[in-house]
């Protein structure tokens, strides 16, 4: 029902009424004053005697000068009214409640303000509603949109919270509450391996910073990186992160389908990892990682801890291994070689140009190698440790035939084991291996060297040795380098063994086929084109040359520089500056001011 109010409204009664009469009439022409009234319409009135008796009515209908009332309103009684009594329409207490209730917000006006645009109180209501709704909404998936962000100094734009937590995506974020309790507690009972995947997998076309909340992640699958041209990743975590298998999985796998699809994705994609430990538990096929086809990838101060081949890496061009541990892994710690999806060879996804640099290696007893170079050319291995147990070998080099495969630079390193094949095997086609400022230690064991690169194809690798500090004890026969006719330890522009900075070789040189020119001073090729051998004995203890089979294969031109103050023996004479002799397979070698005449 609807109250009407009406200003002014008066009138007399035309005839008396009792207090139980329900109706009544005014004097003609009076009722058009008041309010007229539809259906389920109303208006407060009150009589008035004129003895001052008042009750309020509330009138349901008028016709004309006719009313319908309901007596005795708010609190006053029903009385009986002569005629000529007035009948007032007021404004009672009642009416003005009813008008309140009555009146609705959309009525009544609104001054915008705030954030609040409405210009009646029922749309400003609205409004406010609308934001009690997004605030009861905060907890829900995308309530972080609902929550601004703005980074302090000048110039910084206006995020949404969500936008800025997204610039990066923590694997916890695809975790159920159960696989994080467990990643935090180290507890290593619940599988994780398929959430970090959903985190790669919704990041496959661009990439993205993975973040690895600190703690033990279980993989009992491995992971693998999407192949493709756009997609830039760094993994990263807090020190101690580590991830962790009991199983013969890859870890964390990259490689394409085939040739193309490595050189159509090689240039532009990247990919570092930094701060991760890699874990496994010594069984056959267990891998960290093993990573093909990336341009100037990075994996730094990592761990690799009990897997059997710890780091693979196949067609990484420029690759950085830099501040990594590694720590009884079973067969190889780091290996960087060519591609081996459809279409690769040695020739065409070398890892060439790569870096290893400040790792330590804790070797197994019985590792196949510390560190293997394999159809890899121009890699440095830089200020490295290995140590540990004895390896077979520490730095194996074998360009497996690639005539594109020249070059190795080990720098700095510091060898504390002792392999029991070689330290250093290098076998190439040709190419230089420069190995300076070396640091070993121990006694090499039968059967081993320091340097072997008596193993070739087509011409043998030349060796630069320099400034190197302190070389191990050689083997029981003798010998500390073992090396092959032709072309080894030859001074020319090709091949040959460079030693400078006033190096000391304590052994002998063994030769695998007999002719050897183990020069300890180098001064460069002579006038008539043949090799130079600089052959100078240090302190006090004559230089002693000896090949395997007691020959030596000198040829005519080769020059031989004497110490003034040191003998040198060859095959066990003592020459000077003029001398004939004959070796042992019977060759006499003639020598005439530091040069070789002739040798029939």
């Amino acid at each position: 029902m609807t109250i009407k109010l009406k200003n002014n409204a008066t009138g007399l009664l035309a005839t008396s009424i009792s207090a139980s009469d329900t109706g009544l009439v005014l004097q003609a022409g009076n009722g058009a004053a008041f309010s007229a009234l539809g259906a389920g319409e109303y208006f407060y009135a009150t009589l008035v005697s004129a003895g001052g008796t008042l009750e309020i009515v509330k009138v349901t209908a008028r016709v004309g000068d006719t009313m319908t009332v309901v007596r005795a309103q708010e609190g006053t009684s029903a009385a009986g009214f002569a005629a000529g009594s007035r009948l007032e329409q007021r404004v009672t207490a009642q009416s003005v409640l009813d008008v309140v209730d009555q009146v609705t917000a959309s009525q009544v006006g609104f001054t915008p303000t705030g954030g609040i645009a409405a210009t009646d109180v029922q749309a400003a209501l609205a409004e406010v509603d609308s934001e009690k709704v997004a605030f009861t909404r905060l907890d829900d998936s995308d309530g972080s949109s609902l929550v601004g962000f703005l980074q302090a100094g000048t110039g910084a734009v206006a995020r949404t919270v969500q936008g800025k937590l997204r610039d990066v995506v923590s694997v916890f974020d695809f975790m159920t509450s159960a696989q994080i309790a467990d990643v935090q507690s180290n507890a290593y009972s619940v599988d994780v391996s398929g959430a970090v995947q959903a985190a790669i997998d919704a990041n496959a076309t661009n990439g993205a910073y993975l973040w690895f909340p600190k703690g033990t992640y279980r993989f009992d699958s491995g992971v693998t990186l999407p192949v493709n041209a756009t997609a830039k990743w760094v993994f990263d975590a807090p020190s101690g992160t580590t991830i962790r298998t009991s199983n013969a999985i890859t870890l964390i796998s990259r490689n394409p389908v085939d040739q193309t699809s490595a050189l159509n994705t090689i240039q532009d994609n990247t990919l570092a990892i930094k701060n991760m430990v890699f874990r496994g538990s010594q069984i056959s096929g267990q891998v960290g990682l093993d990573i093909g086809s990336i341009y100037g990838a990075l994996f730094d101060n990592c761990s690799f801890l009990g897997l059997d081949r710890a780091s693979i890496f196949r067609f990484c061009l420029k690759t950085v291994v830099r501040n990594c541990f590694y720590t009884n892994n079973v067969t190889e710690s780091i290996v960087l070689t060519y591609g081996n999806w459809s279409g690769a060879s040695t020739s065409n996804s070398q890892s060439n140009s790569s870096t290893v640099q400040s790792c330590r290696i804790f070797n197994r007893a019985g590792a196949t190698s510390s560190i293997s170079v394999l159809a890899a050319s121009d890699v440095s291995i830089r200020d490295c440790v290995i140590e540990g147990a004895n390896p077979v070998y520490g730095v194996y080099f074998d360009s497996l035939g690639a005539t594109v495969v020249k070059n190795i630079i080990i720098d700095g390193c510091h060898l504390e084991c002792t392999p029991t094949a070689s330290a250093f095997y290098l076998k190439g086609t040709g190419g230089l291996a420069t190995i300076r400022g070396l640091f070993a230690q121990g006694t090499l064991p039968a059967g081993a060297y320091l340097i072997d690169n008596s193993d070739f194809s087509g011409t043998n690798m030349a060796v630069h040795l320099v400034d190197t500090a302190f070389l191990p004890g050689p083997n029981p026969a003798g010998y500390l380098v073992k090396t092959a006719y032709p072309g080894s330890w030859y001074i020319n522009a090709d091949n040959g063994l460079f030693v400078s900075g006033g190096v000391i070789l304590k052994s002998r040189f063994e030769s695998v086929n007999a002719p050897l020119f183990p020069p300890v001073l180098v001064l460069g090729n002579n006038s008539s084109g043949g090799p130079s051998l600089g052959l100078r004995a240090a302190g006090n203890t004559p230089l002693e040359i000896r090949a395997s089979d007691g020959s030596l294969g000198l040829t005519a031109g080769n020059q031989i520089i004497f110490s003034t103050a040191n003998a040198v023996s060859i095959n066990g004479n003592v020459c000077p500056q003029s001398t004939s002799f004959t070796t042992a397979d019977g060759k006499t070698v003639t020598v005439r001011h530091g040069f070789i005449t002739s040798v029939v």
